[in-house]
């Protein structure tokens, strides 16, 4: 859903008994309530029309793609999570408790014969206007799938996408692995070489003490950081480095002291919500409440003006597709802090007064 008064995106979440918000859809109208009062209202979010279009086989686009209108497309070139099924998944993270130890990984041909379709779906939404952040996923993948299985996946990816988009528009993307870090850095730059121009190397934690007790499966932390600052040298600070960070888990004074360290290598920190979910080992707990969040925010807002003139491009000026993108605010996962940021631009002259529209909708 889209808010009115803002173009801020809701996705729709699980159920949470202990929230005290409702949210009733009538047509396309959306109101949020709080115990009978209602909050804020809003309409359901454009539908691009390329979701209807078909695949070569007749398969409708939307039957199986997994892509947002306004921002987001992704291919999983990787299932499963290496810490989840060793049972040392991230506390917050409930995609873990699906993956069991005795689950077999899929091959290298079943994994790519899974991508083809999205890829496929992919490719038409491309081709009929749609841009931002393309994303092969991969997750927290195996030992043995870190380097040369990662790097032969992804080229075998972008040999599909090739073969269906003109090199010109793939190049207009911002097209990440976003991966465990291979032990050889060296492997990003052969991804660069199949049109990949970014690498997601989530940190997800900014405190190191948290970080350890947190997620206990993700190795040392200085090895996610390496391979931060390897990808804004390969692919350009910015744009070329970005990672998650989990917000509203941590003491605000560490996750700004890591995300501000963080962006001054280079790295543009996408900081999210934190959400109960279900199957999580913190599924139940309470997220900061919202002045924390709003303070937070601001914050980090703060850093990235900053460091805005020590990317690859200012931050204040960069109108690429992808997550930098100066005059986009309805990223559903970073909407508060990219709505702040809009703000900031507006009050600087950088950006015309009003509201983006919704990027791969009206456009097309």
């Amino acid at each position: 859903m889209v808010l009115d008064g803002c173009d801020m995106v809701v996705p729709g979440l699980p159920s949470n008994p202990l929230s005290s918000l409702e949210a009733v859809i009538e047509g396309n109208n959306v109101t949020i309530s709080e115990k009978g009062e209602a909050l804020v209202t809003g309409k359901q979010e454009l539908r691009a029309p390329w979701r209807d279009k078909l695949l070569a086989d007749g398969t409708p686009v939307d039957n199986v793609i997994m892509c947002t209108e306004d921002v987001q497309s992704n291919v999983i070139i990787s299932r499963g999570c290496f810490a989840a099924a060793a049972g040392k998944a991230c506390r917050y993270c409930g995609l873990g408790a699906g993956f069991e130890s005795n689950t077999p990984l899929a091959s290298f041909s079943e994994t790519l014969k899974a991508a083809e379709p999205v890829i496929e779906a992919a490719a038409i939404a491309i081709n009929s206007g749609w841009r931002g952040f393309l994303n092969l996923a991969g997750g927290a993948t195996p030992p043995a799938r870190r380097d040369q299985w990662t790097t032969d996946m992804a080229e075998a990816v972008m040999t599909r996408f090739h073969a269906f988009v003109d090199a010109d528009i793939l190049s207009e993307l911002q097209i990440a692995l976003q991966v465990y870090p291979p032990d050889d850095l060296g492997e990003l730059d052969k991804w660069k070489r199949f049109g990949i121009n970014s690498a997601e190397f989530d940190s997800q934690i900014m405190d190191p003490a948290y970080f350890k007790a947190i997620c206990p499966g993700r190795g040392e932390q200085r090895m996610w950081q390496e391979a931060q600052e390897a990808a804004a040298e390969v692919f350009g600070r910015g744009r070329g480095s970005v990672a998650n960070v989990v917000t509203g888990i941590e003491p605000m004074a560490g996750l700004l002291e890591g995300i501000e360290e963080r962006t001054a290598k280079g790295v543009y920190i996408l900081p999210l919500v934190f959400m109960s979910w279900p199957g999580a080992a913190m599924e139940g707990m309470r997220p900061a409440s919202v002045e924390w969040y709003v303070e937070a925010f601001e914050k980090v807002a703060d850093i990235h003006l900053k460091y805005a003139d020590t990317m690859d491009v200012d931050l204040t000026e960069d109108d690429r597709w992808g997550y930098t993108r100066r005059s986009q605010s309805n990223t559903f996962s970073v909407a508060p802090l990219k709505n702040e940021w809009i703000r900031r631009l507006q009050e600087m002259g950088k950006l015309p007064p009003g509201l983006p529209y919704q990027y791969g909708v009206e456009a097309v």
